[in-house]
């Protein structure tokens, strides 16, 4: 994906899948969700705690979301990064496919 650059919000170093996105939903944030899954990484783009985009290895779109879901108890780590309106709708106009 290509994604502004957003501004440095939070790290998280020991958070459940869950957790997280149970507080970037609770919390409507906006902006760049980078988690470290194991050896691999998730990006997901949020609107007010909606993931707009996400990308994890070869999957795209709305199945990452259930996919890091599914191990739902694995410990991860994440980087929250802001992101302003107008970047989350450049976001969308650039990655459709992650959509």
């Amino acid at each position: 994906m290509q994604l502004p650059r957003g501004r440095f919000h939070r790290l998280l170093k020991s958070t459940t899948s869950r957790a997280l996105m149970e507080e970037m939903n609770s919390a409507q944030f906006t902006g760049i969700c980078t988690i470290v899954l194991g050896s691999e990484s998730v990006t997901l783009v949020l609107n007010e705690g909606l993931v707009v985009l996400a990308e994890y290895g070869d999957i795209k779109g709305q199945h990452v979301p259930d996919t890091i879901l599914e191990g739902d108890e694995t410990e991860v780590a994440a980087e929250l990064n802001l992101l302003t309106p107008e970047q989350v709708k450049l976001a969308l106009e650039f990655n459709r496919p992650f959509a």
